[in-house]
């Protein structure tokens, strides 16, 4: 993969990411996005992309390896970007496996579905649609503020 093709494909995942973090409620977080050229991620043989995270600390780390980007369609690109995030909401349950753990994660996963039909809403309303905007759920973690893009 030449740089173009590189560059190209960072910005398809960039957007995917940012498209998704929202609306998945992973605002709180703080995640680091990285690429490896390489043909395979050391410790992941089969893996487009490996993310680390740390729930108490919600800190994760994204490595995708560009090479098996390489001739994806951006709906592609965006699929395994949402997978990597998604591993984001389900490791407390990962890390921490107990009843209540498994609640907590269910309960966050319910909000970011929330949040991505407000987002829906919110745009199809932006798109002069006959649709009401999506409703506010922020509310459901009082006190969590976004952290800055």
């Amino acid at each position: 993969m030449n740089d173009t093709e590189a560059a190209a494909v960072i910005e398809q995942i960039k957007a995917a990411f940012f498209k998704w973090r929202s609306r998945l409620g992973l605002f709180t977080w703080r995640v680091t996005l990285a690429y490896d050229r390489g043909n395979v991620l050391e410790g992941h043989p089969n893996a487009a992309a490996y993310c680390e995270a740390d729930y108490p600390y919600r800190h994760a780390s994204i490595m995708f390896l560009l090479r098996d980007f390489k001739g994806d369609t951006a709906a592609e690109v965006e699929e395994k970007v949402l997978h990597e995030l998604l591993h984001i909401l389900v490791v407390e349950m990962q890390q921490y496996p107990t009843i209540e753990h498994v609640e907590s994660v269910v309960s966050w996963l319910t909000s970011a579905f929330l949040w991505t039909q407000s987002a829906i809403l919110e745009e199809t309303a932006a798109g002069g649609a006959e649709q009401p905007a999506g409703e506010d759920y922020s509310h459901l973690y009082p006190g969590i503020a976004p952290l800055p893009v």
